[in-house]
């Protein structure tokens, strides 16, 4: 889920770069635009595993030792879904790097 809010991302901030030619501000605008639906499909997730962490009976620590780390992952996804991915926008545009450009020219 992760990867493809990441996809959805980048298309959005390359268009919002090429409205404004800021790449700072597109890189903002492109995130801040994807924060909602992403925030809500990671509530979503993190809600439905609250339960199988903090469950009782037969199975549960083992059950809390999955959970736990998939709470830890979504959570980190997420923050370099909103945060990295903008970040590295703006420094490969910062270098005049494009899409369709070459780098070994």
């Amino acid at each position: 889920m992760t990867t493809s809010g990441s996809i959805a991302l980048v298309p959005l901030v390359g268009l919002a770069w090429e409205e404004c030619n800021a790449t700072i501000k597109a890189a903002v605008e492109g995130a801040t635009y994807r924060a909602r639906p992403i925030l809500m499909t990671v509530a979503g997730d993190v809600i439905g595993l609250l339960p199988i962490m903090w469950g009782a009976g037969t199975g549960s620590e083992t059950m809390r030792r999955i959970a736990a780390p998939m709470v830890g992952g979504v959570l980190t996804a997420t923050m370099a879904t909103l945060i990295v991915i903008p970040v590295l926008f703006v420094i490969v545009h910062s270098r005049g790097l494009s899409l369709g450009e070459d780098i070994d020219e």
